[in-house]
């Protein structure tokens, strides 16, 4: 673990000094199977070698010192040309809402950092710590292959190399160490079909779809390299089609597909109960998630030497712009009327009625009723808005009276709640 401020202050910000608080307590927390014990069915107790502090010299500032390890980060990437303090003057001017532009930095620079806690890096930061295949059960086999891969491997002819992934990908399927299995099999699926030349993507006909609608798929793929790839099946949810067939070289095939949509794609951080400045999440797997990760997915089956692997796509919606060229934008899933107030927040200053608007949407074809829901004893009028014969597209309003009976400043909710098909909803939608 890196901390680039030190708990003393001299990171000059509050948020500085604090993470570097947290650093320390987490270092320990985490190797402490008594800390956060309901953590523990989903992950292991982690002691980290070492806890480093980044040391500087800026501001008129100078942490570092002689007896500090020290690291020159001014070395030149042959490859690609450039020196990392080039590559690291690139990224830091990307910062631009903070005006972080920098000048480029060549030759030898040198970083420096205290040991915290731990042991003391001696040559290198990651001194005594294993990153080989020896910590793991059963990886020496998988060892030996990957250096037999990376002797033979041909840049020129990747796909070469696709018997030898094969075989690691065989033997990683048996690894009894769940972390090191799922994360090895992860990178395999992006590896093998990278080698082999293989592209594949599953579409959706339509940006929207409303829950219980039937979703048109369109599956592509191709065989760019010529390898011996058959494609044995795909599957989505309950629906399965099977293939068994050997692909051309270099030819894009079109299969289409067929599934329903079961869930509304809620984003998970507001998928429960929640407060004006919380966002509770039950499932906490899925902390972190930039999208949902449960979108709807296509699995591929293939047979690559003899070996079946599965290899799995969302489903997307893909358009082309005439401007940004080919667009993804996930599927999304919608309940089959959406309601929107038309307002944030609502001031209520007197007991005289206020006019709430409800932007409605239909993303399919229905008919039910739109309500509000309001603290007790508010009067709202009418009870309830009935709709028919709308269809996809279709957008309308209701109209509410809503009188407020508080007596003291307060905040509080109104809800819409559309009932459609004898079923009740109550989220809105905003692209």
């Amino acid at each position: 673990m890196i901390c680039r401020f030190p708990t003393t202050g001299e990171g000059g910000h509050g948020h500085h000094t604090s993470s570097a608080i947290l650093a320390q307590e987490a270092f320990a927390a985490a190797a402490d199977p008594n800390r956060f014990p309901e953590q523990l069915k989903f992950v292991q107790p982690w002691q980290a070698k070492r806890l480093l502090w980044n040391t500087f010299n800026f501001g008129g500032n100078d942490t570092t010192s002689p007896d500090q390890f020290k690291l020159d980060v001014g070395v030149y990437n042959n490859l690609l040309g450039k020196g990392y303090g080039e590559i690291a003057a690139d990224s830091r001017s990307n910062h631009k809402s903070q005006g972080f532009g920098t000048a480029k930095q060549r030759g030898s620079s040198y970083e420096y950092f205290k040991t915290i806690l731990g042991d003391a890096p001696r040559t290198d930061l990651m001194d005594g710590i294993n990153t080989t295949w020896k910590r793991v059960a059963g990886g020496d086999e998988i060892n030996i292959r990957i250096n037999d891969l990376e002797k033979s491997f041909n840049a020129e002819n990747p796909a070469k190399s696709l018997p030898l992934l094969m075989d690691i990908f065989a033997s990683t399927q048996k690894l009894t160490d769940v972390y090191w299995k799922t994360q090895k099999l992860k990178e395999l699926s992006l590896l093998i079909p990278a080698c082999a030349g293989l592209w594949f993507e599953s579409y959706a006909a339509s940006p929207t779809y409303a829950l219980g609608d039937s979703i048109s798929i369109r599956n592509q793929i191709i065989d760019r390299s010529g390898s011996p790839v058959k494609l044995v099946a795909t599957e989505v949810t309950d629906q399965s089609k099977t293939f068994n067939t050997l692909l051309p070289a270099n030819q894009l095939l079109n299969l289409e597909g067929k599934t329903l949509a079961k869930k509304i794609t809620q984003p998970y951080w507001i998928d429960g109960p929640q407060t004006r400045e919380m966002y509770p999440v039950a499932n906490q797997e899925l902390v972190g998630y930039p999208e949902n990760p449960d979108a709807v997915t296509v699995d591929w089956k293939f047979v690559i030497y003899g070996r079946l692997i599965t290899l799995r796509r969302q489903l997307m919606y893909k358009y082309v712009s005439a401007v940004r060229g080919e667009v993804y934008q996930p599927l999304i899933i919608t309940p089959p009327v959406t309601a929107n107030l038309d307002q944030q927040d609502y001031i209520f200053n007197s007991n005289q009625p206020k006019q709430i608007i409800v932007k409605l949407r239909s993303f399919t074809n229905s008919s039910g009723s739109i309500s509000l829901k309001a603290p007790a004893g508010w009067k709202i009028t009418p009870a309830n808005a009935s709709f028919t014969g709308k269809k996809s597209g279709d957008e309308w309003t209701a109209t509410f009276a809503v009188t407020s009976a508080l007596t003291k400043t307060q905040t509080d909710t109104i809800q819409a709640i559309t009932q459609v098909n004898g079923k009740t909803y109550t989220q809105g939608i905003q692209q």
